[in-house]
């Protein structure tokens, strides 16, 4: 019996998990996230605690979109506003001075950013790759680098693509085991 008198047997509902084919099981925790999304952070963070890279799908595919809130120079890290990883983490987005490259001394509070995402060791979104969202104000930047590493004797810097915006966020899929 999974329920008695309205509190949950976890016992039996971990074996009831377990008797259950792959697929199935995998939809029943499917279901439980998309109705509390909350417990994503800690569940990634329980089957992944060593996960201390971004994935490349991150990168392209699964970029997300918000506004960058706040950021100060002197501490080196701010906050991106993205209402929909606020609804699943319940925080803004952390963002460090690192994570804005070429475009840290011209993104401002107010700005719309792309980024990836990474989850911090308090199950909090990180921003990871920040670019601007106005593919002209990357392009003047990137063409900026360029020049300042040619004027350096450093040789000249392909031409790159701003990336464009993926859309909102999918939900993740499961992820697999990672290897020593």
């Amino acid at each position: 019996m999974l329920m008695a008198e309205g509190i949950v047997d976890t016992q039996a509902f971990v074996e009831a998990l377990m008797t259950m084919p792959r697929e199935q099981a995998v939809a029943v925790l499917g279901e439980l996230l998309r109705n509390r999304p909350t417990l994503a952070p800690s569940i990634v963070g329980f089957a992944c605690p060593d996960l201390t890279y971004a994935p490349a799908r991150g990168m392209t595919e699964k970029r997300a979109m918000g506004t960058l809130k706040s950021f100060s120079a002197k501490t080196g890290f701010g906050f991106i506003a993205c209402p929909e990883l606020h609804e699943v983490f319940g925080a803004d987005v952390f963002v460090h001075i690192k994570q804005m490259g070429p475009f840290a001394s011209v993104l401002t509070p107010g700005t719309a950013v792309t980024f990836a995402v990474v989850i911090g060791k308090e199950n909090k979104p990180q921003a990871y790759d920040v670019q601007p969202m106005d593919g002209v104000l990357a392009e003047s930047i990137i063409q900026s680098v360029g020049e300042t590493m040619q004027d350096m004797s450093m040789g000249p810097m392909a031409p790159m693509a701003p990336m464009a915006p993926m859309g909102p966020m999918a939900p993740m899929g499961p992820m697999a085991p990672m290897g020593p």
